[in-house]
């Protein structure tokens, strides 16, 4: 009997002593994933002065919903703090100073830091839609934010979350950029089906899928995201309504948190317009 105790006692250290051999590698090759940046050909962007597109810049902001997670004011704030990882969107009134044009391009469409990190939660597979003319005019306002709050940590990769990276997993939106299509032409802004499906790819495909037949969107923690066929069944007005109020035509209330139905609320009534045509032809 004690043979056999012995026996099993050695068997179970050797199974404990393995498995943190195997964690240890993992966590050592997910850290090392993480950091290392991903190669990606940048646009050569002509960055506008103009108020116009400052402006309009501005309005990006907005309604691509980068004040949801950085705040009205740009200046950042701690999304996540869990045993993976603690993710901080970044005060970006901060590092408008230091960050140069393509330093811009590559966080917001390709999903990494000036310094190479891969960002988290960070949705640039949306962004990376977005055209070469839309992304000078947001870096353009972006760089006339005027320092502001306070500096904030880094979002920092714990452990558990460079042990999950290391199996393969896909944390960073970065690791994903092969998988991208082509980026689509920007066509002439108005109230049309073809302008409402290019800003459909910049806002809408994360969360309800490429068909629109919903998908779960990049933050794992979020609830599935919803098939947008009963959209169809709306008119224009409840549409708008909705993106207006977050209240849908049956009365349903959308949760801000899953659905920025507040970002979408800036849109104008012609990209409101254009968008519900979008998904009516898609």
């Amino acid at each position: 009997m004690r043979t056999f105790v012995k026996w099993a006692a050695r068997v179970v250290l050797s199974v404990a002593v393995l498995l943190v051999l195997v964690a240890v590698f993992l966590i050592n090759r997910g850290g090392k994933i993480m950091a290392t940046p991903v190669d990606v050909e940048l646009a050569a962007l002509d960055i506008p002065a103009d108020s116009a597109s400052i402006a309009h810049g501005e309005y990006l902001s907005r309604i691509l919903a980068c004040q949801e997670c950085h705040q009205s004011g740009l200046e950042g704030a701690l999304m996540v703090d869990a045993p993976p990882f603690r993710v901080v969107a970044t005060n970006l009134t901060r590092v408008a100073e230091d960050y140069s044009s393509e330093d811009w391009d590559r966080a917001i469409r390709y999903g990494m830091a000036a310094d190479g990190r891969s960002l988290l939660i960070m949705p640039s597979d949306l962004f990376n839609n977005v055209s070469d003319s839309e992304i000078e005019d947001l870096i353009a306002y972006l760089q006339t934010l005027e320092p502001a709050g306070e500096e904030l940590p880094h979002t920092e990769l714990k452990p558990l979350g460079k042990l999950i990276a290391g199996t393969g997993a896909p944390l960073a939106i970065s690791h994903e950029i092969g998988k991208w299509g082509p980026r689509p032409e920007m066509p002439d802004f108005g109230p049309t089906a073809e302008f409402g499906k290019y800003r459909i790819k910049t806002i809408c495909v994360a969360c309800h899928g490429a068909d629109l037949e919903g998908t779960q969107p990049p933050d794992p923690a979020s609830p599935l995201g919803p098939s947008l066929a009963s959209v169809r069944g709306w008119d224009l007005e409840g549409f708008v309504t909705t993106l207006r109020t977050g209240v849908t035509p049956g009365g349903k209330e959308l949760d801000p948190y899953y659905m920025p139905w507040r970002a979408f609320a800036n849109m104008t009534d012609e990209e409101m317009e254009a968008v519900y045509k979008g998904i009516m032809e898609w």
